[in-house]
């Protein structure tokens, strides 16, 4: 009876062996394709959906601070966060990923300051989370992003309550 099952669990290892040595090249495809290396989703769509996930938590920290501003009448910052968002829409929609990520984690980071200097508290998912941490890492600094907007175009704080974000992406 010994001999039996001891031969049964040396056919399941080679078996599980063969398994493994077989599956290995189909594993390796998928990290190569993963890479933009072949057929299928590459770093280009990632960053995409990764940039028009930002935009959208984003629009509800907006919602949310336009709130808190209109119920306590502290603005300022407000039509900065709108125009940071909308550059960063701007820029997704021309293709170009990466900066509409950045300014759209500029318009949250003030965004959430509005919240607080009107004080309310932040709900937990309005933070970044590891992706987002990843992309604020190679973000360039917040002075830097906020040159770039045309300061005509914002207007003013308190006019910035009634704005409405376009999430059509």
């Amino acid at each position: 009876m010994k001999k039996w099952l001891v031969g049964l669990l040396v056919l399941v290892l080679l078996a599980s062996c063969a398994y493994s040595v077989y599956a290995a090249p189909r594993f390796g495809h998928e990290r190569d394709r993963d890479r933009g290396h072949g057929p299928g989703p590459g770093p280009q769509n990632q960053i995409r959906d990764d940039a028009r996930f930002i935009i959208h938590r984003t629009a509800a920290v907006i919602d949310d601070a336009q709130q808190a501003a209109e119920r306590r009448h502290r603005f300022m910052g407000l039509a900065q966060a709108i125009g940071n968002q909308q550059e960063a829409r701007r820029l997704y929609m021309n293709g170009n990923y990466r900066d509409a990520i950045f300014h759209s984690l500029r318009a949250r980071d003030i965004a959430l300051q509005i919240i607080r200097d009107n004080g309310r508290r932040a709900r937990p998912e309005y933070f970044r989370d590891n992706m987002e941490e990843r992309y604020a890492h190679d973000s360039p600094r917040g002075d830097d992003l906020d040159r770039r907007l045309d300061r005509q175009k914002m207007g003013k704080d308190d006019d910035a309550i009634h704005i409405r974000i376009n999430l059509d992406l």
